[in-house]
């Protein structure tokens, strides 16, 4: 039979193969196919050149993997499958280019397929396995298996049969096989006519039975990954791991999740796509302290909610009340995903639909509501007084009110937790002290209340909105360019999300690191210096919800002995404050923060330093829980500011 009718019979029985594989996962594809303009939008938006990019980097090299034989493992057998299809091309330009290219793609894929099985079946990773649904990869591998050690060999018998067709001077999968074939055979050219013939009639089983089975494992994640990863806006270096749509409260029908009927598009494909790697488990602080959260689970569950046709409800149907109440959202599982899945926004809109829909509320989370509606600060039962404070701070140190002097460079937005928690107003009176001291024009606002961070990171998008129009509404009415601000959680909210309520929202926000930053660069501070060794936690919501990472260490790194923590930058590990666990108390399970303070006692550090009060206030409750005091210390990196 000639190589070239041999050639469309393979070509034949991929069509057919493919078309068989589509009409087995129709749903999955027509995803993709609902996602075609949103596709277009991005080769108009990102162009040619950084979508390339992007594809290189996070589905060839797997950028986002850091573990080199993983990383070998998913490149080879991309490379292997794509390559050997692309290589299809030069079968009738040039046979020798061919045969090289498919040569070395045989060799990836052997390689790839290799580890792939060793990585899951020999070494059984705990996080592959664990929260998985039945591993059915086992099929796809073996059958990618075979075909590579199928495709070895035929290269082996082509090479005699061939010759010509080969470049002989160079020496790879061919001349391997060839090799081994030759041991066997011994040159009998009868048997290598045969064999050529007969791997080639299984290697079309092979490959049909592969297409194939995609449809019935997750291995289909090799189509619908690339499509996840190319239609992410993070994938191009555009921060979304803590974006949350804005709700139109009058129009909305139905809050949140709580049917697979509830998911769009975007949903889906991130359902299709997962890979059940469990990087995201590994991340989570959740997870790791032995709570009933594990982002895998999460998608996971939703997957097999859709496979089922379940109708029902989805939470405490596939997915769990308290796991639901278990996030800090600190977005560890989305900055964790190779192909960029967002556990975090489904957690959201699950919050979303049951305080809004169903009122099915912790009594805690439900305390913080009626505090910020009736005190307008989420701190229930605190005996501070704001006006106490406020004019504590006009006699002493002489502030200004922006509803006095009507305008200023700055409005110096304080915050709850610097307000209503003893410990963090010294960060707030240090930091106006070095205000005053450099003659900066600020003031500060008696009538601040709730920026509705808390509020909406638990699901109460319509108690957000209120303090939202509140505080802009309130800011209307004076003159300033700049927020000043030392709350992480404060900073995301304004930056990010009250555009989002009243787009005339266009004040410059700047964390207080940020400023701190640069009146060190100018010269115009000085840093205590301190004796012990001094380390620094990023605080989530400045770190990876906002990538600023450097301005704080350039205060803390010049303090004295420095030592970053094992868990640091966009790897850092949750204080456990974020997305109202501050105000949840978990007696059953490890607190968040006794593990990071365990990571502070690991390197030995005797400060441990913060940008965001609820982190300070979490170390000082895990310093003073393990009896640690004045033996371990957290401070706000303005407190290592000298001012006399």
């Amino acid at each position: 039979m000639a190589v070239g009718f041999k050639f469309l019979i393979i070509l034949f029985v991929l069509c057919i193969s493919i078309y068989i594989l589509f009409l087995k996962s129709k749903e999955k594809f027509l995803v993709i196919s609902d996602l075609k303009n949103q596709i277009i939008s991005y080769i108009k938006k990102y162009g040619y050149f950084r979508l390339i990019k992007n594809l290189f980097l996070n589905v060839i090299y797997q950028k986002r993997i850091s573990n080199f034989r993983t990383k070998l493992m998913h490149s080879s057998v991309f490379f292997g499958v794509l390559g050997s299809l692309f290589s299809i091309i030069f079968f009738f330009i040039n046979l020798r280019i061919y045969n090289l290219l498919l040569d070395i793609f045989i060799l990836f894929l052997l390689i790839g397929v290799i580890l792939a099985l060793a990585r899951r079946y020999l070494l059984k990773v705990e996080r592959i396995i664990k929260n998985s649904i039945k591993d059915n990869y086992f099929i796809s591998l073996i059958l990618l298996f075979f075909i590579a050690i199928n495709s070895f060999f035929i290269q082996g018998t082509k090479f005699v049969l061939f010759n010509n067709e080969f470049f002989t001077n160079i020496y790879l999968t061919s001349d391997l096989s060839y090799s081994i074939l030759n041991y066997v055979i011994n040159g009998n050219l009868i048997i290598y006519k045969f064999l050529y013939n007969f791997l080639w009639f299984i290697n079309n089983l092979l490959i049909f039975g592969f297409i194939y089975s995609l449809s019935k494992t997750k291995m289909i994640h090799m189509i619908l990954a690339p499509v996840s990863v190319f239609t992410s806006d993070d994938a191009y270096g555009y921060k979304t791991t803590n974006k949350i749509e804005l709700i139109d409260l009058e129009k909305t029908e139905k809050f949140g999740i709580d049917n697979i009927k509830d998911l769009n598009t975007r949903d889906l494909l991130e359902v299709f796509s997962c890979t059940e790697c469990g990087r995201c488990q590994d991340a989570c602080p959740a997870f790791l302290t032995s709570k009933p959260l594990s982002p895998k689970s999460i998608i996971v569950n939703l997957l097999e909610h859709y496979q089922n046709k379940n109708n029902s409800g989805i939470i405490n149907h596939s997915i769990s009340f308290d796991a639901i109440w278990s996030c800090t959202t600190c977005a560890a599982c989305v900055n964790a995903c190779p192909v960029f899945i967002n556990p975090l926004d489904k957690i959201i809109r699950f919050r979303q639909n049951l305080v809004m829909e169903k009122a099915e509320i912790p009594l805690p989370i439900q305390e913080i509501f009626n505090s910020i509606e009736s005190r307008e600060h989420p701190f229930k039962g605190t005996n501070i007084s704001k006006k106490q404070f406020f004019n504590k701070l006009k006699e002493d140190l002489n502030v200004n009110f922006i509803e006095d002097v009507k305008q200023a460079e700055y409005l110096y937005f304080i915050g709850c937790a610097s307000i209503y928690n003893e410990r963090a107003q010294n960060v707030a009176i240090k930091l106006i002290k070095i205000l005053k001291k450099l003659d900066i024009d600020f003031a500060i606002f008696s009538g601040e209340t709730c920026t509705g961070d808390i509020a909406r990171r638990t699901g109460n998008e319509y108690l957000f909105q209120l303090q939202a129009t509140n505080n802009i509404n309130n800011f209307k009415q004076y003159k300033f360019n700049k927020i000043l601000v030392n709350c992480a959680h404060c900073f995301n909210t304004f930056k990010n999300e009250y555009h989002l309520v009243d787009k005339d929202f266009n004040y410059q926000v700047i964390h207080h690191s940020i400023l701190l930053s640069n009146l060190l660069k100018e010269n115009k501070l000085k840093i205590n210096k301190e004796s012990d060794l001094v380390t620094y936690h990023d605080a989530c919501y400045l770190g990876r919800h906002n990538d600023i990472y450097d301005f704080p260490r350039d205060v803390v790194k010049n303090v004295s002995k420095y030592r970053e923590l094992l868990r640091n930058r966009d790897n850092s590990f949750c204080c456990g404050a974020g997305g109202g666990m501050y105000f949840k108390e978990d007696k059953t399970t490890k607190k968040i923060n006794h593990e990071r303070l365990e990571e502070v006692l690991n390197i030995n550090a005797k400060v441990v330093a913060t940008s965001c009060p609820y982190c300070l206030m979490m170390f000082e409750d895990a310093i003073n829980s393990k009896g640690l005091k004045n033996q371990i210390f957290a401070k706000d990196i303005v407190e290592f500011i000298e001012i006399d």
